[in-house]
């Protein structure tokens, strides 16, 4: 659990909700037209628009069930241990493919899922994860579901483009277990590029998550967040958590659905190359993140920014050891890979996941580097290799 914040799936145990009021509907009785009849034939129509846009989206949206195998005087059976969501992103002529978080199906030994009409799928298929970007791949065979279901469309291009502050998101997904499956909530681009966490070696240090005012908690974890166009722009993965008694309200978090989509298709790619009855678990340097590895150079002092006597000096990633996938010595300060600029650790994953998603998975690249003795630029011919590893099932 990460400190200060929670991440959105829920721990399965038995809960009860008392004490939920209802307003009742105010009618409105005028002989004339006037600005409140007006008012609310909009909030009608717009209300009838959500409605018809839930309707849809919501067969693209799954919950996600992760048991665990339980044995007692011999026999076995799975006992739920978390729920989270998941939605539909892809497909072929035999097979559907879902995006989920990992930490929904970590130490799983099965997994299900529940689709929009209640229909449960056990022993859906772990195609892989990457525990260090939160990402889990699952996989079902069309011919098991009863219903039809929606392939969400996502919000993806060669190049990261962050949402617009401001934009309206609507967040879908099975807060609070099953009693709440397909829950809608709707809110704005609340910010862009934030840490969620400077205290674990995983994709919660860099700045890059969404942060939106919609309504998420436990069990929202792994359901998308959708523009007005029906496109994912984002994974729901985490909201802040105080223990003290002032809870801080609507600070949620969404994963970029760049940078997931495209780890996603690279774990499917290795799950083709090694066999069907693999899982890929994805533990290769896309998962630039390790505060003991790499710093941004804008997060370092005036004093050690000064060493490498750089003019901009906001520019760059620092190497804190030496690196032998990137060639590059401990001190070295990373400012451009093939001539892209680099100004941060998070730009630094993401330029290389773009470089192995392009299939330059055997390709020399340049990284161009700053010395720390003396500032002189130089550079450092690299050839970078993707080495997952392979869970036998």
């Amino acid at each position: 659990m990460i400190k200060g914040f929670k991440v959105l799936s829920l721990v399965f145990m038995v809960f009860s909700l008392t004490s939920i009021s209802q307003k009742k509907d105010v009618a409105i009785n005028c002989n004339t037209i006037s600005d409140e009849e007006i008012t609310l034939t909009n909030q009608v129509n717009l209300t009838s628009s959500m409605n018809d846009f839930y309707n849809e989206a919501i067969k693209g949206v799954v919950k996600v069930s992760n048991y665990a195998k339980t044995t007692t005087q011999g026999v076995s059976s799975y006992v739920k241990q978390s729920i989270g969501s998941g939605f539909f992103y892809d497909e072929d002529s035999s097979y559907y493919y879902l995006l989920t978080n990992h930490h929904v199906i970590e130490s799983y030994n099965m997994v299900s899922i529940t689709i929009h009409s209640n229909q449960e799928i056990k022993n859906v298929k772990v195609i892989g994860y990457d525990d260090k970007q939160d990402v889990g791949v699952l996989r079902v065979n069309k011919s098991e579901l009863n219903s039809a279901i929606k392939v969400l469309e996502l919000l993806k291009d060669n190049n990261f483009i962050n949402p617009t502050i401001g934009d309206d998101v609507v967040a879908l997904g099975c807060p609070g277990g099953q009693g709440f499956s397909g829950t809608l909530s709707k809110g704005i681009v609340s910010g862009v590029n934030r840490i969620v966490s400077e205290s674990n070696n995983n994709i919660y240090n860099q700045d890059h998550a969404i942060q939106t005012d919609c309504a998420i908690n436990p069990g929202n974890s792994g359901g998308p967040l959708l523009n007005m166009n029906m496109e994912v722009i984002g994974v729901n993965t985490m909201k802040i958590s105080s223990d003290s008694s002032i809870r801080e309200e609507a600070l949620n978090f969404a994963l970029p659905i760049h940078d997931m989509y495209k780890t996603s298709m690279l774990i499917r790619k290795q799950f083709n190359d090694f066999g069907q009855n693999s899982v890929i678990q994805f533990n290769n340097r896309l998962s630039i993140s390790s505060s003991k590895q790499f710093k941004s150079i804008r997060d370092m002092s005036i004093k050690e920014r000064d060493v490498y006597g750089v003019i901009n000096k906001n520019q760059g990633v620092v190497c804190l050891n030496d690196d032998s996938t990137l060639n590059v010595k401990r001190g070295s300060l990373i400012v451009s890979i093939n001539g892209v600029a680099i100004n941060n650790v998070c730009e630094l994953r993401r330029e290389l996941l773009d470089i192995y998603y392009q299939g330059n998975l055997t390709n020399k690249i340049v990284v161009q580097v700053y010395k720390n003795v003396n500032g002189n630029l130089n550079d450092s011919i690299s050839n970078i290799s993707i080495s997952p590893k392979i869970i036998n099932v």
